[in-house]
């Protein structure tokens, strides 16, 4: 193997051995053109990437895209969570619902007893309990599965007083 005769500058035979026989001069031309070439491109294909990257960042069609790939996966998971607070929130409001009837069925049962010891009421009383009857007659209508049958004479007795009263003109 020979030595170079100068440090970073090829012999002939070493150049021909590089690039495979043939003129080195003519290698050395080819490799300085496509140095070039290399050296120009990238601007022109840097400008051409960043304008097709603008034009994918900018279009609706890509973020939906992404927002798809990215979030499958969590919306359904965001929806069953939401199924399911839904189910807990229907749980919750029957039974508040329920609760409000049972809390008017006592009143409704009380003040019948007072009605039973001869004891006198306003008529803003009286109204009080007609709209706690309403209540609790509409929670057991829409919920046929509710035990409703507990009130039924307290609740004809207390509006046959107020009917008595009204008439009467009887409020305390």
């Amino acid at each position: 193997m020979m030595m170079p005769s100068s440090p970073g500058k090829r012999s002939d035979t070493e150049n021909t051995a590089v690039c495979g026989g043939g003129n080195p001069t003519t290698f050395f031309f080819i490799m300085k053109k496509t140095k070039e070439r290399i050296q120009e491109r990238p601007k022109y294909m840097n400008e051409q990437i960043m304008t097709l990257i603008l034009a994918v960042f900018a279009s609706s069609g890509f973020w939906a895209f992404l927002t798809n790939i990215v979030q499958k996966p969590q919306i359904k998971e965001v929806l069953d969570e939401v199924n399911k607070m839904n189910t807990k929130v229907e749980n919750l409001s029957y039974q508040l619902e329920e609760q409000k009837a049972i809390t008017s069925r006592t009143r409704i049962l009380r003040f019948d007893d007072e009605l039973y010891n001869n004891m006198k009421h306003s008529k803003e009383y009286f109204e009080q309990i007609l709209e706690d009857i309403k209540t609790y007659e509409f929670f057991c209508r829409d919920h046929p599965r509710f035990e409703n049958n507990k009130a039924v004479e307290a609740i004809k007795h207390i509006r046959g007083i107020y009917d008595e009263c009204w008439k009467e003109h009887k409020f305390a």
